[in-house]
C-alpha cells in the first residue's frame, strides 16, 4: 500500500510525492507529463527494488490530489 499527494501541477506536468506504507518520513517523487510520460524523480529510502515507485507510476490518477493505492 502507498499513499500519495500532489506536490505541484502545471499545464506541462504534475509532480507527486508517494509514501510507502503511508510513511511520510520517507517520500519518493514521480513526474507525470502532459503527454502521458511518467518517470521516477527520486526513490523513497523505504522502496528497495522500486516496487512502490512502479505502483505510483501506474496507479496515480492525474486528476487526484491525494489518494491511496493498495495491492496484494
Amino acid at each position: 500500500m502507498l499513499t500519495y499527494k500532489l506536490a505541484s501541477k502545471t499545464k506541462y506536468e504534475a509532480i507527486y510525492y508517494y509514501f510507502p506504507n503511508g510513511n511520510e518520513d520517507a517520500p519518493g517523487k514521480i513526474r507525470i507529463e502532459s503527454d502521458g510520460t511518467r518517470e521516477i524523480v527520486s526513490e523513497s529510502k523505504n522502496d528497495l527494488g522500486k516496487r512502490f515507485a512502479f505502483h505510483a507510476l501506474h496507479g496515480i490518477d492525474i486528476n487526484s490530489k491525494t489518494g491511496t493505492i493498495a495491492w496484494y
